[in-house]
C-alpha cells in the first residue's frame, strides 16, 4: 500500500504535536507532563527526535508513517515477516521511534494475512479430557452355565479369546474373572489336562459347584475394587493429559481460520508453499465441547461439524483496524 508521507505536516492529534509545541515555544505554558517528556527530545531540522539511552538518535514518526515503515519492514522487499518483537527490534535499530512502538508490531504481524494464512497448526488440546469407563459384565441365567469349558466355549470365539482370558494392567484381573468369579479354562488345558482340570482342587462334582457359588458371592467386592482402580487410573490419565490441554474456545459471529484438512495437503501450484490455513470463516453455531459449524463469507453453512482443535482466531490487519474503529459497520464488508 503506497502511502504519500509529508513530515513537515503535523495534526493536531498528532503525538508530537505538543512536544515540538513546547520545544519551539518554551515560555507558552504547558502542561507538566509534556515538559518532562520534552526532556528527552529536541529539534532537528524541523523533525522531531529522540534521545535513546545509548546516545543514539532516533527519527519521530507520525501514524502515516510508521504504517508505511512497519509495513515495509515485515512485507516489505527486504522484509522477512518476523515477528512483533523483532520488528520493534528493527525499527528502533534503522534509527526510527514512536511511543507505541512495541505494541503496534506485534498488532501488524498478528494482523498479516500471509503469516496467519502459513501459521503452524497448534497440535495441543484445545479441551479437557472427559474419561468414560465401559463397566459391563454378563448375568447368568441357569446352573449349566458355571461351568467354565461350556461357558467359554459359548460366549468367547477365537477372535476375543485372548482379550478375555488375559489379565488387565489397570484392574489386575482378567475381564472373564470379573464376570463368573474364576479364570477361564482354556483348551490347551483340555487337550493337555492341567492340574485343576485332572484333580480339580481334590474336590468332588458337588462341592466344586459349591465353591464356584461362594466365589461369585464375593465378586461385588472384587468388582468394587477393580471400578476403584479403573477410576485411579483414568483420573491420572486425564490430569496428565490435560497439562497439555491450551484452552480455546469461540463465541457465536466470531470469525476464525479453519486448517486445511488433511494435515499436509498441497495446493496446487504451491507445492511446499502451501498455506496451512484456509477461510476465514464465521462461526455459526456452538454444538458442544470443543465443536462448532462454520459458516463461510457467503452465508453457505458447512454441514460438517468441526474441532475447536483446528480453529484459530482471525486477526484484521492494522489497516483495517482502523477502518472498523471509524466505522463498526465496515466489518462484515471487509471479509
Amino acid at each position: 500500500m503506497e502511502i504519500d508521507v509529508n513530515s513537515a505536516i503535523i495534526t493536531e492529534d498528532d503525538w508530537r504535536n505538543p512536544i515540538m509545541t513546547y520545544l519551539r515555544y518554551p515560555t507558552l505554558p504547558s502542561e507538566k507532563r509534556v515538559r518532562i517528556m520534552a526532556l528527552n527530545y529536541l529539534m532537528w531540522n524541523e523533525d522531531l527526535v529522540r534521545k535513546s539511552k545509548d546516545e543514539v538518535l532516533l527519527r519521530c514518526l507520525g501514524k502515516k508513517e510508521y504504517m508505511k515503515v512497519m509495513g515495509e519492514t515485515h512485507e516489505g522487499i527486504c522484509g522477512a515477516h518476523q515477528g512483533g518483537r523483532k520488528m520493534c527490534w528493527l525499527i528502533r535499530r534503522y534509527g526510527y521511534f514512536w511511543p507505541t512502538m512495541m505494541k503496534d508490531c506485534i498488532d501488524y504481524s498478528k494482523g498479516c494475512e500471509s503469516c496467519q494464512r502459513h501459521g503452524p497448526i497448534q497440535q495441543a488440546p484445545s479441551v479437557p479430557m472427559n474419561p468414560v469407563i465401559c463397566w459391563i459384565w454378563h448375568k447368568h441365567s441357569n446352573s449349566s452355565c458355571f461351568n467354565p469349558l461350556l461357558i467359554m466355549l459359548k460366549l468367547m470365539g477365537r477372535q476375543n479369546q485372548a482379550t478375555r482370558t488375559s489379565k488387565r494392567e489397570a484392574t489386575g484381573m482378567t475381564p472373564y474373572a470379573l464376570t463368573y468369579g474364576h479364570d477361564a479354562i482354556l483348551l490347551m488345558e483340555i487337550a493337555v489336562q492341567s492340574l485343576r482340570i485332572a484333580h480339580q482342587h481334590n474336590l468332588v462334582g458337588e462341592d466344586y459347584s459349591q465353591a464356584m457359588l461362594l466365589e461369585l458371592e464375593g465378586l461385588d467386592a472384587s468388582r468394587i475394587d477393580t471400578l476403584n482402580k479403573l477410576l485411579a487410573g483414568k483420573q491420572a490419565v486425564s490430569r496428565a493429559y490435560n497439562k497439555k490441554v491450551r484452552n480455546k474456545s469461540f463465541e457465536e459471529g466470531e470469525i476464525v481460520w479453519k486448517a486445511v484438512l488433511p494435515l499436509g495437503t498441497h495446493v496446487a501450484g504451491y507445492g511446499k508453499w502451501s498455506p496451512t490455513w484456509e477461510g476465514p470463516f464465521i462461526i455459526n453455531h456452538i454444538l458442544g465441547i470443543g465443536a462448532y459449524r462454520l459458516q463461510d463469507t457467503e452465508g453457505e453453512i458447512h454441514a460438517a461439524p468441526i474441532n475447536g482443535k483446528w480453529l484459530k482466531k482471525f486477526y484484521p490487519t492494522m489497516w483495517d483496524s482502523q477502518a472498523i474503529q471509524t466505522d463498526p459497520g465496515i466489518e462484515t464488508r471487509l471479509l
